[in-house]
C-alpha cells in the first residue's frame, strides 16, 4: 500500500545544520536524541504547556527544540529515538544559540513516529516495510490527518534516520559521528557556551558556591590515570593561562602522566596547560580512541572555584582561589561528552602548531660556518648603519608605560607596512629561538646565492626579500677554498679592504604568533644593554667588565653571558616590541630600553631618513605647543572663576 501525498500541499524538508537564520516556516524530519527538560507550564498570560527536547540528524547531533501545547495532555509523548516530522516550525536565537519552536497558534504541527524498537512487542520497527508503516499512519488519522502530506519518500527518510540513530547510540562517545557544523568549526548546539582556557578566569564564581558549565575544544598534551574512576587529561588550546588560576591538584603531582613527545623540552605545563578530571564512562574513549596531540571537544565541563590554604606564607593562614575542571559521568541527559575532532577543526590545529614552537636546532641542515676573521659580506651591514630610524623596544613582560598603546599582531604589522601610520604600537609575540651570532655569519646565512642556507623560507616561512638586500649579493658566484659555490660578497677575502664590522655582535630573535613570523635583530651596543639586564644589579655587571671586544674574542665569556640571557629569555617567553614605524625590508634593532632603541632599514635613503626625523621632531613640537596653549586656556578660566 503506497502512501501518496495530499493534494493540498507537499513539503520540502531542511537539514538541521542548514538552520542558521531566524525563520517562521521550517519543515524538518529528525530524531529525538534527548529529553532536556520535562513538560511544565510556561510563564505569562497564556500559560501553555511546553517541553524541551533535543533533535538530531546526520548533519547536526543536537538542536534544542521547544514544543508548545494548550494543555499538558496535548503534548506528544517523546522518548529518545522517536522520529518527528515537523511542519511550519519557527527558528529563533535564544541566549546566543539557534533553537526551534513548535507553536500551534501560528500553525506549527509535529507528528511523532515511534522509536526504532517497540518496547511492548519487542519488534524492531526498522525492519517493517514501507507498506506496514503506511498502514499504521493511515489507521491513526487523529495523529496523521490527510493534510499531513507524508509521502513514501518521507517514510524512507524515517527508516534512514532510525538506522543512523541506532548506529549513533552503539558507537562509543569518543567515536560518534560528528555533525557537519562541528567539523567545519561552527559552534556546537550545546546549551553551554564554548570558551577558551584563558577566558575561564573571567567567569563570575563564588568560592564553594554554584558551578559554571562550559564547552571546550583543546589539544591533548598529557594523559594520566588517577584511579579506576578518574583519568586526568592535560590540555591546552594555544592560549596562555595563569598558574594562579589553575593550581595543580596535589594528587596529580604523584601520578605518572604520559606527555606528548612533540612538546619542547622546556615546556611550561603550569603556564600553558590545564588538567581536566574525567570520570566514569568518558574514560574509555580518552584511554582508547584519543591519542596524544589529538583535538578533543569537552561538552558540559563543570567549572568550580575552590579555596585552599597557602602554606608557603609562613603559616599566616592566607587563602588562594583556583578553578577545578571536571567532566562527570552519567550525564547523557546533560549532554556531557568527550569527542575526538578532525585535525583540521577550525584554525586550532594551526594555532597550536605555531604556538608550540616546533622549530628545533636538530631540524636545520648543517652548514659550515665561515671563519669570523676572514669573512666578508659586511657591505649590507655598513649600508644599514647609516639609516637609523624611529624607536623600538623589547620588554619581557607587560610594562605600565605601554598600557595606553595599541597592541597588534605580527601579521597586522607586516600587512600595514605600506601605510604611513606614525602612532606608537606594541607588538606581542612568542620567542621561538634566541641565537647569538655575528653580523658576517648572519649575512652569509641569509644570502640567497650561497648554497646550503640553514635559514630560509622552508624553516621560517619568511621572505628573503623582506630581510635582505639582494643588490648587495649579485648572483655571480665564485668557488671558495673548499670548492663550494659562494657569491663574491660572501667569499673569503679579508685582504681586499672590506670593512671589519663583520665581526660585530648580533642577536637574532625568531618571533611568532598564531598568524605570522618575524626576525628581529639586536646589534652591538644594544646587545650590551640587553645583557646588562641579566645581572641582579649594575655593580655586578660593571665588575664583569663586559664589552663588545671581549665578547668577540673570549668564547667562554660569550658562552656564560649568553647563557644568562637565555635564562632570562627562554623559548616560549612572551615579548613585546614597542615601535613607531615598520617598513619592509627592515631589521628591527631591539633593546630593553624604551627610550634609546632604533630600527634599521636596509633600503631607506639618507634623504628619506632626514625627512622622517624632521617630521617626527615637528610633530613633537606641535604636541608641546598644543599642551602649552591648553594650559593657558585652563589658567585663564580659573582666574576668571576666582575673580567672580
Amino acid at each position: 500500500m503506497a502512501l501518496t501525498a495530499s493534494a493540498i500541499r507537499q513539503y520540502t524538508y531542511s537539514r538541521l545544520a542548514d538552520i542558521t537564520v531566524e525563520r517562521n516556516c521550517l519543515n524538518v524530519i529528525a530524531v529525538v536524541s534527548d529529553i532536556v527538560r520535562p513538560q511544565r507550564l510556561s510563564r505569562g498570560s497564556h500559560r501553555d504547556a511546553l517541553i524541551l527536547v533535543a533533535l538530531a540528524d546526520e548533519s547536526c547531533d543536537r538542536l534544542l527544540t521547544t514544543v508548545f501545547a494548550s494543555s499538558p495532555d496535548k503534548l506528544p509523548k517523546f522518548v529518545p529515538g522517536c522520529i518527528v516530522i515537523g511542519h511550519r516550525l519557527k527558528s529563533e536565537v535564544f541566549n546566543g544559540e539557534m533553537r526551534l519552536a513548535v507553536v500551534p497558534r501560528i500553525g506549527g504541527t509535529l507528528y511523532v513516529l515511534p522509536a526504532s524498537s517497540d518496547t511492548e512487542t519487542g519488534n524492531n520497527l526498522d525492519e517493517d516495510s514501507d507498506e506496514q508503516l503506511a498502514k499504521s499512519i493511515m489507521s491513526d488519522r487523529r495523529q496523521f490527518p490527510q493534510t499531513a502530506g507524508i509521502t513514501d519518500v518521507d517514510l524512507a527518510r524515517v527508516r534512514e534516520l532510525r538506522r543512523w540513530f541506532r548506529n549513533y547510540q552503539a558507537a562509543p562517545s569518543g567515536q560518534r559521528p560528528q555533525s557537519a557544523a562541528s567539523s567545519s568549526g561552527a559552534s556546537s548546539s550545546s546549551s553551554c557556551p564554548r570558551i577558551q582556557l584563558s577566558e575561564l578566569s573571567k567567569l563570575r564564581l563564588q568560592s564553594g558556591g554554584s558551578r559554571k558549565f562550559v564547552d571546550l575544544v583543546a589539544q591533548i598534551v598529557g594523559i594520566g590515570r588517577l584511579d579506576d574512576t578518574c583519568t586526568v587529561a592535560r590540555v591546552w588550546d594555544g592560549s596562555e593561562v595563569s598558574a594562579e588560576t589553575f593550581r595543580p591538584d596535589p594528587a596529580v603531582t604523584n601520578i605518572e602522566i604520559a606527555t606528548w613527545p612533540e612538546l619542547p623540552a622546556d615546556w611550561l605545563a603550569d603556564r600553558y596547560s590545564v588538567d581536566i578530571f574525567v570520570y566514569d564512562e568518558h574514560q574509555e574513549p580518552l584511554l582508547t580512541s584519543v591519542q596524544l596531540g589529538d583535538l578533543v571537544e569537552f561538552g558540559n565541563l563543570s567549572v568550580k572555584l575552590f579555596r585552599t590554604s597557602d602554606s608557603s606564607n609562613n603559616g599566616l593562614g592566607n587563602w588562594r582561589e583556583h578553578l577545578l575542571l571536571t567532566l562527570n559521568g552519567g550525564g547523557r541527559n546533560y549532554n556531557r561528552r568527550l569527542c575526538k575532532l578532525d585535525p583540521t577543526f577550525c584554525s586550532l590545529a594551526a594555532k597550536t602548531h605555531k604556538q608550540l614552537m616546533f622549530v628545533r636546532s636538530s631540524w636545520l641542515p648543517k652548514k659550515p660556518q665561515p671563519p669570523t676573521s676572514e669573512a666578508g659580506g659586511a657591505a649590507a651591514i655598513d649600508a644599514a648603519t647609516t639609516t637609523v630610524a624611529t624607536t623600538t623596544a623589547l620588554v619581557t613582560k607587560a610594562d605600565e608605560r605601554f598600557d595606553d598603546v595599541e597592541r597588534i599582531g605580527l601579521a597586522e604589522l607586516i600587512n600595514s607596512a605600506s601605510q604611513s601610520d606614525a602612532g606608537r604600537k606594541v607588538v606581542r609575540a612568542t620567542l621561538i629561538r634566541l641565537l647569538p651570532t655575528t653580523a658576517d655569519r648572519l649575512v652569509w646565512l641569509l644570502c640567497p646565492n650561497c648554497p646550503d642556507r640553514a635559514w630560509g623560507p622552508e624553516e621560517f616561512s619568511l621572505d628573503d626579500s623582506e630581510h635582505f638586500d639582494n643588490s648587495q649579493h649579485p648572483p655571480n658566484v665564485d668557488l671558495d677554498a673548499d670548492n663550494r659555490r659562494q657569491c663574491r660578497r660572501c667569499r673569503r677575502n679579508g685582504s681586499d679592504g672590506e670593512s671589519r664590522l663583520s665581526a660585530s655582535l648580533c642577536l637574532c630573535l625568531h618571533l611568532t604568533d598564531p598568524e605570522a613570523e618575524l626576525l628581529a635583530f639586536v646589534w652591538d651596543a644594544e646587545v650590551l644593554r640587553l645583557l646588562a639586564g641579566c645581572y641582579d644589579n649594575q655593580e655586578d655587571y660593571n665588575s664583569s667588565n663586559i664589552n663588545a671586544e671581549r665578547l668577540g674574542q673570549d668564547a667562554d665569556l660569550r658562552r656564560r653571558v649568553f647563557g644568562r640571557l637565555r635564562d632570562r629569555l627562554p623559548t616560549g617567553a612572551r615579548v613585546e616590541l614597542s615601535l613607531l614605524h615598520y617598513r619592509p625590508p627592515m631589521v628591527l634593532w631591539c633593546s630593553p630600553s624604551a627610550t634609546q632603541v632604533c630600527c634599521l632599514s636596509l633600503r631607506l635613503p639618507p634623504a628619506q631618513l632626514l625627512i622622517r626625523v624632521l617630521t617626527l621632531a615637528l610633530m613633537k613640537i606641535i604636541k608641546l605647543c598644543l599642551s602649552y596653549f591648553q594650559l593657558l586656556i585652563i589658567s585663564d578660566a580659573l582666574c576668571t572663576i576666582l575673580k567672580v
